[in-house]
This record gives structure tokens, sequence and C-alpha cells, in this order.
């Protein structure tokens, strides 16, 4: 769930760096990119753009990190 939050947000991509940042969490190494870098991609499939997820986050929490769980254990199987 850590990966989730904040959602969004690498190089050109505000968004992306955002996220990437916040996802890593200042951690470096190949793995948690390549994860990191997953997650943001199934996230921007599953919801769309910024705009689109916030309004899902708002109005329907639960799902909402429901959705980002399937998201993040996708991505660690891929990874791994």
């Amino acid at each position: 769930m850590a990966l989730a939050i904040p959602l969004l947000a690498s190089c050109g991509d505000p968004e992306k760096a955002e996220f990437m940042d916040a996802c890593t969490g200042g951690m470096r190494n190949d793995y948690q990119h390549e994860l990191c870098s997953c997650a943001y991609s199934k996230v921007r499939e599953e919801f769309g753009d910024e705009k689109d997820m916030q309004r899902m986050m708002l109005n329907n929490s639960s799902a909402f990190m429901r959705k980002m769980q399937v998201v993040v254990e996708s991505c660690q199987r891929e990874v791994d």
C-alpha cells in the first residue's frame, strides 16, 4: 500500500516524477525503480489521468485502495 500513496505523480512527465519520488522513498536501487515504474504504468492504465484518480479516491476510497493493492501485487510478481 505504501506504493500507492501519494498516488500520482521521469523525465518530461511531472506526474510520473512525483509518483516515482514518493514510491521509491529516496531509494535508487533497480528493484525499487522497476516496481515503481510498473505501478505507475498500471495506475495510469487503471485510472486514467490524475483528476480521474482523485475523483475515484474521494468518491469510493475503499474500492480505490483495493484496486491499488491489486496493482502493487501484480507489479511485485512481474518484477520478482
